[in-house]
């Protein structure tokens, strides 16, 4: 697994190009969401397209960041973009939307990036 990371207005965008769905993913993308967040970013977004599954955990140290965010003065934001319709309903039913931005397709995100 690679991930990619770019810019999109103020997100951080991670892009993680896999074949597999191993569970070394998952730990490779948590290790750059904390490095990012080690360095200062406040604005993460995971461009999950193609993304048919993410372990329960991953969603949790999600929330368990944007929390962590959310205890500091300065605004942040996680956001999901482009997620499968049972990523997003995930997401939906487990109520993680106050935590958790879900974008359905990039073009609303971009515009929201600004």
């Amino acid at each position: 697994m690679s991930i990619e990371q770019s810019r999109v207005g103020r997100y951080l965008i991670f892009i993680p190009h896999s074949g597999q769905g191993e569970a070394a993913d998952y730990m490779l993308l948590k290790q750059a969401v904390l490095e990012a967040v080690q360095r200062g970013e406040r604005f993460l977004a995971i461009n999950s397209r193609g993304v048919e599954y993410i372990y329960s955990e991953f969603i949790n140290f999600l929330t368990e960041i944007r929390k962590d965010l959310a205890d500091s003065p300065a605004p942040a934001a996680i956001a999901l973009v482009e997620p499968s319709e049972s990523l997003a309903h995930l997401v939906e039913i487990a109520r993680l939307g106050n935590a958790i931005q879900v974008f359905k397709n990039f073009n609303a995100f971009e515009q929201a990036a600004v």
